[in-house]
Formats: structure tokens, sequence, C-alpha cells
């Protein structure tokens, strides 16, 4: 995982344009290719991390992996995610959030990280709570899920 910068112009366009990907949002995150250097831009300041991630061998962005909204009175941490479609199921994204979610105990102090997630994303639903997150609401169209750190 290396951090998201503009260079990944095209990448995040093609990630954020795939129909399958956009089915866990309720709004698409960019509209059109001239979006999305602003988009990217609002993931990697003001208090958003974000990085991408890549297969071992290579440099191609297949998804990214966000830190924000950074709680430093209640020391929490969102953590959120998006991968390409062909590289669900295959381990990818648990492994880029237990990298995340060091990342976030090590740099941030954070003692519990929290996911949000559309209550119909069950594959994230059950992807958080292998890596130990249980379940803090699930009412309306939102699951909350938090993994305490300490």
């Amino acid at each position: 995982m290396k951090p998201l910068t503009l260079m990944d112009e095209e990448e995040v366009y093609g990630l954020f344009s795939n129909d399958l990907v956009l089915q866990s949002y309720t709004v698409k995150p960019i509209d059109t290719r001239e979006q999305t250097p602003a988009f990217i831009r609002r993931i990697t300041t003001d208090g958003c991390w974000s990085w991408k991630i890549t297969p071992l061998e290579g440099s191609d962005l297949i998804g990214i992996c966000s830190l924000h909204h950074l709680d430093e009175v209640n020391k929490t941490i969102e953590i959120g995610g998006t991968l390409l479609p062909q590289y669900w199921g295959k381990g990818v994204m648990g492994s880029a959030f237990e990298i995340t979610i060091e990342r976030a105990q090590m740099d941030f102090k954070v003692e519990k990280v929290i996911g949000r997630t559309l209550s119909s994303n069950i594959q994230a639903i059950q992807l958080v709570k292998k890596l130990g997150f249980e379940l803090v609401s699930a009412g309306g169209s939102e699951t909350v899920l938090a993994k305490r750190l300490v």
C-alpha cells in the first residue's frame, strides 16, 4: 500500500466507474472524470488519509483504503475501502484493513476503529467481523461496526 496521489487519477476514476463497485454506494462518489482530482484531494487531506492497494507483483491500483473522521477526544477513527470486483473474496481487503488498522493505532493512538457500510453490503460486514469488529448498530440502510484496539 502506498499513499494515494493525483497521479492515480485515471485508476481512481476507473475504480469508481465500475458498476459492481457502485452498488456499495448510495451516492456515486465521482460523476465525471473531471471530478476525480477534487475527489482524490478530498480523501487525502483535511483529516482523511488514503492509500492505494496494489498487487504484490505490480503497481496498478486495484483499490483504496482510507482512514477519516479522527476523534482525538474519544480516540476513534473510521476506516473504509473499495476494491475492484475481480479481487473480491481473495483476502486483499482484509490484508489492507489489517495494515490500515495497525497504522491507525500507531500513528493516531486510537483505541477504536469504526466501519460504516450499507446494510445490504453483506460482504463488507462479514469481512470486518472476521477482523474482530462487533456490531454497534444496524438501523435503516446503514450498519456500523467497531473494533476495540486496547
